[in-house]
């Protein structure tokens, strides 16, 4: 079950693993209840596109502060099913025992992982995700763009009419083709 809601957490699920999982997580419940995976995301200011996803087949809070400090967060950790870890607060074991028994996965909204205990994780056999070439378009855009303004000399030319030093003529601040 717990591979299910890990599913349900970093992907989708089809319509007969979300019956099983609300059955056997429904047992105890009511019939009028139906049960849905806490998530907790822990910063307000996560796209709202991504988060209207989780919406879809789970129930989402949020810290009430922006940015969220570790302890509040910490303390919207016991009693959830998933988090999604947004920022760069230690994730760490502290995070998994607070999570206990309910926890069952993590994710970031990160490429890098410099303060996740990855090694922690492994230990614990804990499902982790993260977004390791989120970035990648963007870096070589910007890269590009660095390359171009740096040829054409964008930046000395701003400062340029920024102070009153703009001089013209054909052959002045002529970039590189």
């Amino acid at each position: 079950m717990d591979k299910i809601f890990t599913r349900l957490f970093l992907t989708q699920l089809s319509k007969t693993e979300i019956n099983l999982l609300q059955s056997y997580r429904c047992a105890t419940m009511t019939s009028k209840e139906v049960w849905r995976p806490k998530v907790l995301v822990t910063n307000k200011e996560t796209p709202e596109k991504g988060v209207n996803i989780l919406r879809q087949k789970c129930d989402v809070i949020f810290p009430e502060n922006v940015p969220a400090t570790r302890d509040e967060i910490m303390k919207l950790v016991p009693g959830v099913d998933g988090i999604m870890w947004v920022g760069h607060y230690a994730l760490n074991g502290e995070v998994l025992d607070a999570g206990a028994p309910t926890l069952k996965a993590v994710s970031t909204m990160s490429a890098g992982m410099d303060y996740v205990d990855v090694a922690e994780f492994k230990r614990r056999n804990f499902p982790l995700g993260y977004t390791p070439t989120v970035l990648n378009e963007a870096v070589a855009d910007e890269a590009v763009g660095l390359m171009i303004a740096a040829g054409r000399r964008f930046h000395e030319g701003l400062l340029k009419i920024e102070n009153g030093k703009w001089q013209g003529g054909p052959q002045w601040m002529l970039g590189r083709d």
